[in-house]
């Protein structure tokens, strides 16, 4: 089964999997053997199926994601669909 989300070409999830590659290749020891667009790929559905836990309301701001999961089988039918 495959999850909602793609990255769009030349976006800011491209940028984001650019930086995430090159943490990854400090942690592993080594490049990844996936491609940026395939990393941009996977954070744009992890983005779009995740649950995630807000913080409250500031008086003068936006709520803030504390933390996330990604549930597989509630990610299957817990979508917007465009």
């Amino acid at each position: 089964a495959s999850l909602q989300g793609d990255a769009a070409h030349g976006g800011p999830e491209v940028e984001r999997a650019g930086r995430l590659m090159v943490l990854l290749a400090a942690a592993l020891g080594a490049a990844p053997d996936v491609t940026v667009e395939e990393v941009a790929s996977l954070l744009v559905k992890e983005q779009h199926n995740a649950y995630g836990i807000l913080a409250p309301r500031a008086p003068d701001g936006p709520r803030v994601m504390r933390g996330g999961a990604l549930y597989h089988q509630a990610s299957l039918i817990n979508h917007e669909c465009n």
